[in-house]
């Protein structure tokens, strides 16, 4: 499970990184005004980095509740000592 959301963490890094270049190339594709580069470009990049931001936060917080139960599922080892479980008696 922590590969998954690793490799989503990855995905969405590239993700990012694309869609910079493709919010920097777009007035050039279309051939924008000033004007509308100056107000548009930065409402795309805030909507990015808030969303982006979200996301990130989220996937930190699965990562560290995968930690969290990893280390409560090694600490909870099944130790018989006379053949009483000491953990489940």
């Amino acid at each position: 499970m922590k590969t998954m959301i690793q490799s989503i963490k990855i995905l969405h890094l590239l993700l990012i990184v694309s869609l910079i270049l493709l919010i920097s190339l777009l007035p050039i594709l279309i051939n924008a005004e000033i004007l509308t580069n100056l107000l548009y470009l930065p409402l795309a990049y805030l909507a990015l980095a808030i969303t982006s931001f979200n996301i990130e936060n989220k996937l930190n917080k699965y990562i560290t509740q995968i930690n969290a139960q990893s280390a409560k599922g090694e600490a909870k080892k099944c130790l018989i000592y006379r053949g009483i479980c000491c953990l489940h008696a």
